[in-house]
C-alpha cells in the first residue's frame, strides 16, 4: 500500500507540473505579443512597406497576397511604443483584410464574413452640371475590391458587404474632376461631375495669340522646357533637333565645328532653286524665328539661355503664313520665354562644362615611310634628277624617316577645346509686382586652335498687373566676342597644306 500511495503522489506531481507549463507558456506567449512596442513615422506609403518596416523592427514575419495589399490606400502612420495590434488595427480599418498571429508569423487574409454582418445595397445616378448622364463612369469603394461602372442612362447599382463606418464611394471619369462622397445611410447616392479645368491648359502658342488644341487645324509641334533641356545643354538649335525630324541642321564639313559659323536650319526643306542664298543677305530656306512675340535673328536663338526658355512651338505648315505672311513660307520657331513668379526671392544657378575633340578617324593619310616609299615608286628620286642631286634628296628625306620624323600634318591646327557655360536668375515679387533679373555667360572653344565664341547676356523683367491689365518691361544687353582660327576653315588645312605640302 505505502508504494502505490508513493506512486500515485508523483503521477498528480508530473500532472501537475505539466499543466503548470502549459499554463506558463500560453502566458509567456500572451505576453510576448502584448508588451512588444515599436516605434513608426511613415508618410502614404503602401501597406507593404508598412509590413516590411514591422519585420526590421522585430522577429514577426508577414504572410499576404500582394494582390489583396495594392488595392488597400496609402498608410500614414505616427506612433510611438504602439503594440503591433494597435497598428494592425489601425492599417487595416476599413479595409477586406484581416490578421491572425502564429507564434512570431502574422498572416494578413481576406476578412471572412459572417452571417451578421450586413450586405448594403448603394445606388444612383451620376450626371454632369448641364444633368446629361454620363455612361462609363467606374464607381469603386475606397479600400475594397469592388466597383462597378455606370450605364447608358449614367445609372449605377453596387453591393457593399462587411462593416458600414466610415464607408466612401469614389467617382472618376475622363475629363472629369474626380469625387469622394462618404456614405451616410441613405442607399440613394446621386453624384454630379464637373469638368477638369487643367484640360484647357493645353493650346498652341503662335507668337500673337493663344489657340486651343483642339481648335488649331494647322501642323505644329510643342516641348515644354523639361523636354528641351533632356535631350542637351548646347543649345535650343541642337535640342530642337532631337526633338522633332523635320527641324534639320544640315552639316557643313567646310567649317566643321567652327563656334562663329551659324548652323543652316531647315523646318520645311529647301527651295528646287540651291544657290539662290546667295542672292540673299541670310538662307531663303530658313523659317522665321519668333521670341516673345517679336521676329529675331538665328543668332540670337543659338546665343538664348536655354534655361529662360518656358516653351518652343514648331509651326510646320502653310497656314503660318495666314499669320505672319510670306516670311512664314518655310515655317515658323515660336520662343516664349519664363514669366517672372511671384513669392519670395528665388535665386537658380545652372553650370555646363563641355569638350569639343576633333574626330580624324575618316581620314587615311600615309606616314612617312609609307610617303617615301610611293614617291620613289613615281619616279620623284630617279635620273631625271641628275644622280647626285637625286641621291641627296632622298637620302635626306630616308635619314628623316629613320630618326622617326612622321608629321601628322591634319592634327597640326587642331586641339581639344574646353567650354563652360553658366547662368543665374533672381526673381521673386507679389501679385501685382513681378521682377526678374539673369546673367548668362557661354564660352565655346573650337576645335580648330585659336578660334572660339563668348556670349554675354544680362536680361531684367518688370511685370505689374492692375485689374485686367498687364504691364511688361524688359530690358536686355547681349554681348559677343568672337575669334577665328588664322589656319581657316578644315578644308583649307587638308586641301592646300597638307596634300601640297605648303605647311
Amino acid at each position: 500500500m505505502k508504494k502505490r500511495r508513493v506512486q500515485h503522489v508523483r503521477g498528480k506531481v508530473k500532472l501537475l507540473a505539466l499543466l503548470a507549463g502549459v499554463f506558463l507558456g500560453c502566458h509567456v506567449s500572451l505576453r510576448a505579443q502584448d508588451t512588444i512596442r515599436v516605434d513608426l513615422k511613415l508618410s502614404r506609403v503602401p501597406l507593404d512597406e508598412v509590413f516590411k518596416k514591422v519585420e526590421q523592427l522585430t522577429d514577426y514575419v508577414f504572410i499576404y497576397n500582394s494582390e489583396d495589399v495594392q488595392i488597400v490606400p496609402r498608410v500614414s502612420l505616427d506612433v510611438k511604443q504602439a503594440r503591433i495590434q494597435d497598428i494592425l488595427d489601425r492599417c487595416l480599418e476599413n479595409t477586406s483584410l484581416s490578421y491572425e498571429f502564429k507564434k512570431n508569423v502574422i498572416i494578413i487574409r481576406k476578412r471572412v464574413l459572417k452571417q451578421q454582418d450586413p450586405v448594403i445595397r448603394i445606388f444612383g445616378k451620376v450626371t454632369d452640371k448641364k444633368k446629361e448622364p454620363l455612361p462609363g463612369v467606374t464607381v469603386k469603394v475606397k479600400g475594397m475590391p469592388l466597383g462597378v461602372a455606370t450605364d447608358l442612362d449614367g445609372a449605377y447599382s453596387i453591393s457593399v458587404p462587411g462593416r458600414t463606418e466610415r464607408l466612401v464611394l469614389q467617382f472618376s471619369f475622363v475629363g472629369m474632376t474626380p469625387r469622394e462622397i462618404v456614405y451616410s445611410g441613405n442607399n440613394e447616392i446621386n453624384v454630379t461631375l464637373q469638368e477638369e479645368q487643367a484640360k484647357i491648359d493645353e493650346v498652341v502658342v503662335t507668337g500673337m495669340f493663344n489657340r486651343r488644341m483642339e481648335s488649331f487645324t494647322g501642323s505644329a509641334a510643342t516641348f515644354k522646357q523639361e523636354d528641351i533641356l533632356r535631350v542637351g545643354n548646347q543649345n535650343l538649335i541642337k535640342s530642337l533637333k532631337n526633338l522633332d525630324p523635320a527641324f534639320q541642321i544640315i552639316e557643313n564639313l567646310e567649317y566643321g565645328s567652327d563656334p562663329n559659323r551659324m548652323p543652316t536650319v531647315q523646318l520645311r526643306g529647301q527651295t528646287s532653286f540651291p544657290n539662290l542664298q546667295g542672292e540673299y543677305e541670310n538662307n531663303p530656306n530658313q523659317p522665321l524665328f519668333i521670341l516673345d512675340g517679336f521676329e529675331t535673328t538665328l543668332e540670337k536663338v543659338y546665343d538664348l539661355d536655354m534655361n529662360r526658355v518656358a516653351s518652343v512651338t514648331l509651326l510646320k505648315d502653310a497656314a503660318a503664313k495666314a499669320i505672319y505672311g510670306s516670311k512664314a513660307g518655310n515655317g515658323v520657331v515660336v520662343i516664349e520665354t519664363i514669366r517672372p513668379k511671384s513669392g519670395e526671392l528665388r535665386v537658380y544657378y545652372s553650370g555646363d562644362f563641355g569638350i569639343e575633340a576633333p574626330d580624324l578617324t575618316g581620314y587615311n593619310l600615309m606616314n612617312a615611310e609609307e610617303k617615301l616609299a610611293y614617291e620613289v615608286q613615281i619616279g620623284m628620286y630617279g635620273p631625271s634628277r641628275g644622280l647626285i642631286t637625286a641621291y641627296d634628296s632622298y637620302k635626306k628625306v630616308y635619314d628623316d624617316v629613320v630618326r622617326g620624323v612622321d608629321t601628322y600634318w591634319l592634327s597640326k591646327p587642331l586641339r581639344t577645346g574646353f567650354s563652360n557655360k553658366h547662368s543665374v536668375t533672381l526673381e521673386g515679387g507679389d501679385e501685382r509686382m513681378r521682377y526678374q533679373f539673369g546673367l548668362y555667360y557661354n564660352n565655346v572653344a573650337g576645335v580648330m586652335k585659336k578660334s572660339d565664341r563668348s556670349t554675354l547676356n544680362i536680361n531684367t523683367t518688370l511685370s505689374y498687373s492692375y485689374k485686367n491689365l498687364l504691364f511688361r518691361n524688359t530690358i536686355e544687353f547681349s554681348r559677343n566676342w568672337s575669334r577665328n582660327s588664322p589656319y581657316g576653315n578644315f578644308f583649307r588645312v587638308y586641301i592646300i597644306e597638307s596634300l601640297l605640302g605648303s605647311i
